[in-house]
């Protein structure tokens, strides 16, 4: 699915070469230890979990290693907008009485000269309450109406 978010992306960019801005937003269903993250922000995957992704595809190496080829590019490399204000991802983004982990991102890519001080940036992120705290009234509750917790960034442009 991210290889197809990635390409469906650099359509759209080809067809509006004005658009310098893109910001992509959702719940992915990766932690940030996994493949698709990992091609997101780094535009590439490390042979552990190339490995992975051909056992559990059946697919080939080279096969694999010919659509990463075909994302080649700085264009498609996404910043985390809360991993740029926090240092990391939020422990948490999704939460029931089973389940505890990160999968939903706010990701972000501007001009290639933008910087926070100088144009398009992530300024803020909405901060978490700890677990605990979020365990007292859990998820989906009248608090927290969805398992998914609310991410907001607050970009300068």
């Amino acid at each position: 699915k991210a290889f197809c978010c990635l390409v469906a992306i650099r359509e759209f960019q080809r067809k509006h070469t004005g658009s310098n801005i893109t910001i992509l937003c959702g719940d992915f269903n990766t932690e940030p230890c996994e493949a698709a993250y990992e091609l997101i922000v780094s535009g590439n995957i490390v042979d552990e979990n190339k490995k992975k992704i051909q056992a559990e595809n059946h697919i080939k190496m080279a096969t694999l290693q010919k659509l990463l080829n075909g994302l080649e590019g700085d264009d498609l490399i996404f910043k985390s907008a809360y991993k740029t204000i926090l240092g990391d991802e939020p422990r948490i983004t999704n939460l029931d009485a089973d389940f505890c982990c990160c999968l939903d991102y706010i990701f972000y890519k501007g001009p290639p000269d933008s910087s926070q001080r100088h144009g398009f940036g992530v300024i803020s992120v909405l901060d978490f309450l700890s677990e605990e705290e979020m365990r007292l009234n859990l998820p989906p509750s009248e608090v927290f109406p969805s398992d998914h917790l609310p991410l907001i960034a607050t970009f300068s442009i």
